[in-house]
């Protein structure tokens, strides 16, 4: 997400695919917020709220590409076969 075009991100969230979906967009939604947090500390010349603001700003973006990441393996799983022995493996890993 972090290198994806604003445009391309947009598209990906309106897919018809599972992911990327709330989890990562609250994320970047937090992300977002810190980052104008941030410009507000910058030109209110607050360095210290504006250094807070951009680790919470990297948090959020962090944790959008995490939620993203991290449902790919309950995708897997769910696509095998119903009778797999691997599809509860996969589930319960995942």
């Amino acid at each position: 997400m972090r290198d994806t075009p604003l445009g391309a991100l947009l598209a990906a969230f309106a897919d018809r695919t599972p992911a990327p979906g709330g989890g990562a967009a609250a994320g970047l939604a937090c992300a977002l917020g810190a980052a104008l947090t941030e410009m507000g500390a910058r030109f209110a010349g607050l360095d210290a709220a504006a250094a807070r603001a951009a680790a919470l700003r990297d948090d959020g973006l962090r944790l959008a590409e995490a939620d993203a990441a991290g449902y790919a393996p309950v995708l897997e799983a769910v696509r095998l076969p119903a009778g797999d022995p691997g599809r509860t493996a996969s589930s319960t890993g995942a």
